[in-house]
């Protein structure tokens, strides 16, 4: 035994070294595939904080340069020095297709190119409102003019009395995916570009895009609502799930994005789980094994125990019934006798000994009879009976030893209740908890007893309101021999556990508060 309780030892540190071993060998690959992905995550955000610094430098650019050629503002006129300024700027920037000075009335001051002399700007076109009202440079939104894709560039001309017009330069937004190629040359089936206020890309780095809307991606609407994001979620362009990372341009003047499939950004990811779930799966392997071995000994060990402690009850019984019919017979014998010489004799004292040996003869038959019904193994007989029948019966006798206590006794059942039991048993169970309620109250008081169908189960509360349980003695509740009465024997709970808990699958719940009362609430299934 001592060298099976050793082996059982080493099993069971070799488990527990495994088992943190395992534990930490998840925590690690966890955090490392946490924090893989999130620099993955991370190099996106950092591409696209470059391309926004880049996209707001450039557009800032062109709005200074466009102010700076048409100063000194002359928008009724234009002299020879701005014209040869604002030509330069075409040559330097060869995706402005062309550059015009717009008064105040929406009509086109100077055009770089003639025929945009007979296409006179709508002075309702939202860009040229915005740019009067607010006095601040910008970006349009995405349009067609001349048969043509087009993005426009905006600065404010400004005199003492306010804006006077503005010039703007027309972009070809197929001439900026240069400003995005080499951000993203290296990421897979990468897509970078700029939308619009309304979600319509205006810029990209493939430029068959240019003209589609991503406003349906959250990413992109977050971003147009001033907010940076990067979200999975299905893409508008190849129907595939992306990452997809946004972030709002300077002044709300649009949206960057960034997106490219989950598979390409986790690919890091995946590499490392290549590796380490095998090694995982390893340790939980030998874990399982362990923990198997283990619980077939332990099954071998309960079986075995089991076995031994079913012959020690066989023993106890066949000992209790032995002892309980030698002692019985004398018992009887001295009950009888005592009887007959009370009745023969006139001396009161002899009267009142000979009742007080009665009494002490019956409590040591009723310790007997528990002694017997819990060491002997009762066949359990399982019929259907009326537990309300049952309650009531026990009402009737309890009822009878509750007169001499002063107890008054209710009982409330709302519905007749069948169940699958064996009568006889729960019978026993609910009097011995009846008996025990009434001794609890000495000097008068109130036992409820009351049954009801409770979530598909009848439901059983044996109140009192008697002198109640120490909190430190509710634990031991049905433990044999355990007792808090000076003349009790401990046995009767044990009986009412075993018969509710163990024979009939039932549930006991017990409260108790001190000068208050008991409450006993059982649950017993229906069938």
């Amino acid at each position: 035994m001592i060298g099976k309780s050793n082996d059982e030892g080493k099993q069971w540190g070799l488990g527990s070294v495994l088992l943190l071993f395992l534990l930490c060998t998840v925590g690690l690959v966890f955090m490392t595939l946490k924090g893989v992905q999130q620099q993955c995550v991370d190099k996106n955000i950092s591409i696209l904080y470059q391309g926004t610094d880049r996209v707001n430098s450039y557009f800032t650019r062109i709005q200074e340069v466009l102010v700076t050629a048409a100063e000194p503002v002359t928008p009724t006129g234009i002299d020879s020095g701005t014209l040869n300024r604002l030509q330069r700027i075409g040559i330097n920037y060869p995706e402005i297709n062309s550059i015009s000075i717009i008064d105040y009335e929406g009509q086109t001051v100077y055009p770089s190119h003639q025929q945009q002399w007979n296409h006179p700007l709508n002075s309702a076109d939202k860009y040229f409102q915005k740019a009067v009202k607010s006095s601040k440079p910008g970006i349009s939104e995405l349009y067609t003019k001349l048969g043509s894709r087009a993005l426009v560039v905006y600065a404010p001309l400004l005199q003492d009395r306010g804006v006077v017009g503005i010039i703007q330069a027309v972009i070809d937004p197929y001439k900026l995916n240069n400003m995005f190629s080499d951000l993203i040359s290296e990421r897979e089936q990468s897509f970078l570009g700029i939308t619009d206020t309304n979600g319509v890309i205006v810029a990209f780095s493939h430029p068959q895009y240019i003209g589609t809307s991503l406003n349906r991606l959250e990413a992109v609407q977050l971003a147009l609502q001033g907010r940076n994001a990067a979200i999975a979620e299905t893409s508008v362009l190849g129907e595939d799930w992306r990452l997809v990372v946004a972030r709002p341009l300077a002044d709300n003047q649009g949206a960057i994005v960034l997106s490219q499939p989950t598979k390409a950004v986790y690919s890091p990811v995946t590499a490392l789980l290549t590796y380490e779930i095998p090694a995982v799966l390893i340790w939980i392997i030998l874990l399982v094994v362990l923990i198997y071995r283990r619980g077939l000994r332990s099954s071998h060990r309960e079986v075995d125990l089991m076995a031994l402690q079913a012959e020690k009850a066989n023993a106890v019984a066949e000992i209790a019934a032995s002892v309980a019919h030698e002692v019985r017979n004398p018992l009887t014998g001295i009950r009888g006798f005592m009887q007959l010489l009370s009745s023969r004799t006139k001396d009161p004292k002899a009267h009142e000994y000979g009742k007080l040996i009665v009494e002490e003869v019956d409590r040591v038959e009723v310790i007997i009879s528990e002694f017997l019904s819990l060491a002997k193994p009762h066949s359990m007989r399982r019929t259907k009976c009326s537990l309300t029948g049952i309650l009531r019966s026990v009402y009737l006798l309890a009822s009878g030893r509750g007169i001499y206590n002063g107890v008054d006794i209710e009982f409330i059942e709302t519905e007749s209740i069948g169940i699958m039991a064996d009568g006889a048993q729960l019978k026993q169970a609910f009097l011995n908890l009846c008996t025990n309620s009434i001794q609890a109250m000495p000097k008068g008081g109130k036992l409820t007893i009351s049954v009801k169908c409770e979530d598909g189960q009848a439901f059983v509360l044996i109140q009192d309101t008697g002198e109640g349980i120490r909190p430190e003695h509710l634990s031991r509740l049905g433990e044999r021999f355990f007792t808090t009465k000076e003349d009790g024997s401990g046995l009767g709970l044990a009986v009412v556990y075993r018969v509710i808990e163990d024979n009939h699958r039932g549930k006991i719940e017990v409260r108790s508060e001190l000068n208050k009362g008991t409450s006993f609430s059982i649950w017993l299934p229906l069938e």
